[in-house]
């Protein structure tokens, strides 16, 4: 049986996805998590189609949404991977009710705490050590653009996605003192100080950077990089360390882990630092992860 939640689209399903994608990109969402949320709708939408559901958004309920998850469930999936699917559902449905697809989503209010318990995933973060070797090898082996790249990321936290559209005219630099402007998550901006050392090796990139385009760091063509080439870039100096699980994202956590757990900023201003909009986000920081729980059991062996 249909469930009628809204006018039937003359669009594909298929077609449906890659509107929704497009809307994603103009929202300049990180790359992963475009990919993210496209593969959980396509996921959703296999399942759907296996039921005998039709009329996709349209004919969607609430309760082939709580099937779906919980057959993951009865699957083993793991309770991280379960949110994360309502979550891409939750934003895909969010878009289709806006568009006029369908005119609520069957997401919305499904609690989800009845499916599997939350469980908050340890975050990786760079010891003090593997930092500092990761950093060094960028020094030893990297272009100048490379080292800016690596700085940049380490003493800011910011986001890959945030980086590649930082403008020219985005940043200041001064004997002094110095700072960059940070187009962040929905639409807001914040201003982050620069460390001397970062200026320095701003100001050497900036003397030798090719006259291509506004963005601090181009591409080919002058337009801003792509979050992959970052992703590649920083997977070469991880290679070349020897130091494993690096990502802009683990350099991320590394440089807000820092903040929080050994230099012990007060964590409102951690969050301002990292932009988030709820300090509940940053708390994750306060927690404790992989290398605090192996340095606690190794220590009731040392009595």
């Amino acid at each position: 049986m249909t469930h009628d939640n809204g006018a039937r689209t003359l669009l594909s399903a298929d077609d449906l996805v890659e509107q929704y994608r497009l809307d994603l990109e103009r929202q300049r969402k990180p790359a992963h998590t475009v990919r993210a949320y496209l593969g959980d709708v396509r996921a959703f939408l296999g399942h759907f189609e296996r039921e005998g559901g039709s009329h996709f958004p349209g004919g969607v309920r609430t309760a082939d949404v709580r099937g779906y998850l919980s057959a993951l469930k009865r699957a083993e999936a793991k309770p991280a991977t379960i949110h994360r699917r309502r979550a891409g559902l939750a934003s895909f449905f969010r878009w289709a009710v806006a568009a006029q697809h369908c005119r609520e989503s069957p997401v919305a209010g499904l609690e989800l705490h009845r499916l599997a318990p939350l469980e908050q995933p340890l975050r990786r973060a760079l010891d003090v050590r593997d930092k500092r070797r990761f950093l060094r090898t960028v020094q030893e082996h990297g272009t100048l653009r490379d080292r800016a790249v690596c700085e940049l990321l380490v003493a800011t936290a910011i986001r890959e996605d945030e980086l590649v559209h930082v403008k020219l005219e985005d940043l200041e630099l001064g004997e002094r003192r110095g700072w960059v402007k940070v187009n962040g998550k929905g639409s807001r901006q914040r201003t982050l100080p620069l460390h001397r050392d970062v200026r320095r090796v701003l100001t050497t990139w900036l003397a030798a950077r090719p006259a291509l385009g506004d963005y601090l760091f181009p591409g080919r063509y002058g337009d801003a990089l792509n979050t992959s080439s970052i992703r590649r870039l920083v997977d070469k100096y991880e290679r070349l360390s020897g130091v494993a699980g690096v990502s802009p994202h683990v350099l991320r956590h590394t440089t807000l882990t820092e903040l929080v757990r050994r230099k012990k900023h007060d964590i409102a201003l951690v969050a301002a630092v990292a932009g988030h909009a709820k300090l509940a986000t940053t708390a994750i920081y306060v927690q404790p992860n992989m290398q605090d729980l192996e340095a606690a059991v190794d220590s009731l062996m040392e009595d």
